[in-house]
């Protein structure tokens, strides 16, 4: 490659935000005075806003840090019932809360993520005292190893959440969801005492679906206790997987997206596809690479009622932002 060959190669545009490499040894070119000012422009109007939008501003840091500390300082106050009968909840808070402790310099980026922890704690305490509050026991031993699982993950993941773990973790809290609500119809009156092959039939597909140890499809699962209820007629599930998968997840606007099935999935960190993958659900190719979105799939801004993928120009205008 000569000089000109090579002059058209660094002013030329890249899919991926970065200081560009030798095409051949693939070292990064920085150190050169040929192209100082392109490395500079590189630098100061490129990499330095990302950096800023991921890691934060000192301003930006402060007022979340404080917002982090506000809600640890009386979490346990807040959530007494599973701090007194759950060690794996316990300990989830209180390795969290070290961590905070330990870690004096944090980026934005962390800041999020421990919130996005304390709020997967949180949803745990509220399902947990839904369950205790109406007094159902036949699936209380489920209910305590499904918390206990998820808040041994949470300590092994107090760092950092992969947007696959971040799937990971709100599918089995859908399962603690489907946990409750398959409690509540088989602790009706109504279903002690029915009894009928037609019912006893349903209830074992449904407790097959919800306490296997296979990942739990929840379009499956919904379905068998729907027709479990009308195998006696009763109604007592409520569906709620959208407002759990936000609340739960935590992710802001622009990072849901959708295979060529229809399935939903999200995109954590930046909310650019930086790898390719299977769809849990049909095993279809879903993310994408070098922040870009495979092009058999698709936006989901049905789910939080974004216009724009987080990673694209008009969401970096503020497009996802009614202002």
């Amino acid at each position: 490659m000569d000089v000109d060959e090579l002059d058209v190669w660094m002013n030329s545009k890249m899919e991926t935000i970065g200081i560009k490499k030798c095409p051949f040894c693939r070292t990064p070119i920085i150190k050169t005075f040929r192209y100082k000012d392109l490395i500079n422009n590189t630098l100061k109007n490129e990499i330095e806003p990302i950096k800023q939008k991921l890691y934060g501003t000192p301003n930006e840091i402060m007022a979340k840090k404080t917002e982090l500390l506000e809600k640890l300082a009386n979490f346990c106050l807040d959530h007494p019932d599973i701090m007194n009968d759950s060690l794996h909840w316990r300990r989830a808070f209180h390795t969290l809360e070290k961590f905070i402790k330990n870690n004096k310099k944090s980026s934005l980026m962390q800041i999020e993520i421990n919130l996005l922890y304390l709020n997967i704690l949180k949803m745990l305490s509220e399902m947990y005292v839904e369950y205790k509050k109406n007094y159902f026991s036949s699936l209380e031993s489920y209910l305590n190893i499904q918390i206990d699982m998820l808040c041994d993950v949470l300590i092994k993941n107090v760092k950092k959440f992969s947007y696959q773990q971040q799937n990971d973790i709100n599918n089995e809290m859908k399962r603690v969801h489907a946990i409750i609500q398959f409690s509540k119809i088989i602790d009706t009156p109504i279903f002690k005492a029915v009894k009928n092959d037609v019912v006893t039939t349903k209830y074992k597909e449904a407790k097959d679906l919800i306490l296997c140890c296979k990942r739990y499809n929840e379009k499956q699962s919904m379905e068998a206790l729907d027709i479990l209820q009308k195998a006696f007629n009763i109604n007592v599930v409520s569906k709620k997987e959208t407002e759990m998968v936000l609340k739960a997840v935590g992710l802001k606007a622009g990072h849901w997206f959708k295979c060529p099935n229809g399935h939903f999935y999200c995109i954590g960190e930046c909310g650019g596809a930086m790898e390719v993958g299977k769809c849990p659900e049909c095993g279809q190719a879903i993310g994408g690479s070098s922040h870009k979105l495979l092009d058999s799939n698709s936006h989901a801004k049905e789910l939080d009622g974004s216009q724009f993928p987080a990673w694209s120009e008009e969401y970096n205008n503020m497009g996802n932002f009614l202002l």
